[in-house]
């Protein structure tokens, strides 16, 4: 298609509109001072009087920062508040167990020795100084332990953990495996098998922003340990229980402190859990009640829970141990240790040994892994 309009054409048009207006800003946009200030069509100056200004706070730029300083000499400045928050909470005195229930931003914060503050899950933001004398923790984005088997129902497995903006909780351990019991048809109610150790909580997630950091004590997102399997017993004349596996110990999770100025770092770290020993297995017994002519075969022991669980001990005379737990997985905590075999009882006729057999030990937990810990100073 053929252009109609030369180059030459439209910048000469162009450059008329512009002169155009311009020319009428001049004329028409444009009124001197009909007086002197602040008469006539001027705005009044801020001080009209015979006082030379003298405002109650100033406004400046520095550093890359806005900062504002007042009559008193007090300064606050964007950066400041964007980091370590407002203090808009005041000061406080923590002397118990404490759980944060939204997040704070504190004037000044102190945390007595032998209180224990659990974030969950929130943030932690304090404008002037922290000084934790107790433990800081986090149990809101943990991932809970699982629960410890019985007879016949394994371990469970713990829960991952819960994310919190580029952070994620550490996840639980698994439960241990139980004890085998010492003969299916429980003589007189009585089993004689131990449940398994739960598994222990991941470490949580802990975020805070202290513009003066005094950590005495500790601030930690470490997992907890995996609790102890119990020992096995034996009823009557039947076979030894075995012992039952110990709970996988949890996660660490993640710990991140921001502070500008240091006065002590204490200690701060997100290790894992320790996994619980496992449960002794009832001993044998030489003597028996003649009164009694009962025989029964023990059962096996439960496997713990998660993906490395310990097998469970094998039933005989005596039973086997259970198998300890295996290694954690950066999703799973440790895992439960398998419960012992149930030891077995043997008919009194004849016999000159053990009446009763000992039950096999349970596994101990296998170990939570380490988290990640964030310690960090600016300036603004």
């Amino acid at each position: 298609m053929q252009n109609y309009f030369s180059p030459k054409l439209v910048s000469l048009t162009f450059g008329v509109l512009v002169l155009t207006l311009a020319l009428g800003f001049y004329v028409f946009g444009f009124a001197e001072p009909s007086q002197s200030p602040p008469l006539g069509n001027v705005f009044a100056p801020l001080n009209v009087g015979n006082v030379a200004n003298n405002p109650k706070s100033t406004f400046d730029i520095s550093g890359g920062d806005v900062c504002l300083t007042g009559e008193a000499g007090e300064k606050i400045c964007l950066g400041e508040i964007f980091y370590f928050g407002t203090g808009i909470d005041g000061d406080a005195t923590i002397t118990q167990n404490t759980l944060l229930s939204a997040n704070m931003e504190y004037n000044n914060l102190t945390v007595k020795s032998g209180a224990i503050l659990d974030t969950r899950c929130f943030i932690l933001k304090v404008r002037g100084v922290l000084k934790n004398q107790g433990t800081i923790i986090d149990t809101g984005c943990a991932g809970a332990g699982g629960s410890g088997g019985n007879y016949y129902i394994s371990g469970s497995s713990g829960n991952s953990g819960i994310p919190k903006n580029d952070l994620v909780g550490g996840a639980g351990g698994s439960g241990g495996g139980g004890g085998g019991q010492n003969g299916p048809d429980f003589h007189e109610g009585c089993s004689g098998s131990a449940p398994g150790g739960s598994g222990g909580i991941g470490g949580g997630v802990v975020i805070i922003y202290a513009k003066n950091l005094n950590n005495i004590a500790s601030i930690n997102a470490n997992g907890f340990n995996g609790s102890l399997g119990l020992g096995g017993s034996s009823c009557m004349n039947m076979g030894g229980g075995g012992g039952a596996g110990g709970g996988g110990g949890g996660n660490g999770g993640a710990v991140k402190v921001i502070y500008y100025n240091l006065i002590s770092l204490g200690v701060i770290e997100a290790k894992g859990g320790a996994g619980g020993l496992g449960g002794t297995g009832q001993p044998e017994k030489l003597n028996y009640d003649q009164s009694l002519n009962t025989w029964s075969p023990a059962g096996n022991g439960t496997s713990g829970g998660g993906p490395n669980g310990g097998t469970g001990g094998v039933r005989g005379s005596p039973g086997s141990s259970g198998n300890d737990g295996g290694a954690a997985t950066a999703i799973s905590g440790g895992s439960g240790g398998g419960g012992g075999g149930g030891g077995s009882s043997t008919n009194q006729c004849c016999f000159t040994g053990p009446f009763v057999y000992a039950g096999g030990s349970g596994g101990k937990g296998g170990a939570g892994i380490d988290g990640k810990a964030i310690i960090k100073a600016i300036s603004y």
